[in-house]
């Protein structure tokens, strides 16, 4: 009677698909509604305005994404070496060639979705326009040279 691989896999190892799951929501989920962590559109917020919550001027996108893509780099970072898996804090170089970098590379690609959808007047609640936080409290403001920020109702 032949064995059935596809039941012995599982048992001797730990399922690929559930590790793949679990890294991807450590490393991509920054928060939903009341989890307490911090939303891509609640860094978006922080990125355009100063500590006392008040607008800053309109800023390339490409600054917002890298303010926020490098928070996030420390966050994560951080979390590292409080799990003992990292000693080192994240810093970048200029040559742009260390892990460091490609990690701050590929997050920066993933903020850039984030903040265009943040800026987007669409019906969901990763735009300013429509999150229940933030549509009676802030609106998209464009500034001169294609920058963008925020701006009070």
């Amino acid at each position: 009677m032949a064995k059935d691989k596809s039941n012995q896999d599982t048992k001797e190892a730990p399922d690929q698909l559930a590790i793949a799951l679990s890294a991807a929501v450590k490393y991509t989920v920054k928060g939903r509604g009341g989890s307490g962590r911090v939303t891509y559109l609640d860094r978006f917020v922080t990125a355009c305005s100063n500590s006392d919550g008040n607008p800053v001027e309109p800023q390339k996108r490409a600054h917002i994404t890298g303010k926020i893509a490098f928070a996030i780099c420390n966050e994560e970072r951080s979390d590292e070496i409080a799990a003992g898996e990292a000693t080192e804090n994240f810093t970048l170089t200029p040559d742009g060639e260390t892990p460091d970098d490609e990690a701050f590379a590929v997050k920066c690609k993933k903020v850039k979705s984030q903040v265009n959808a943040a800026i987007a007047n669409n019906n969901n609640s990763t735009s300013l326009s429509y999150n229940p936080k933030y549509k009676d409290t802030y609106k998209i403001a464009k500034g001169e040279s294609g920058t963008i920020g925020i701006e009070r109702l």
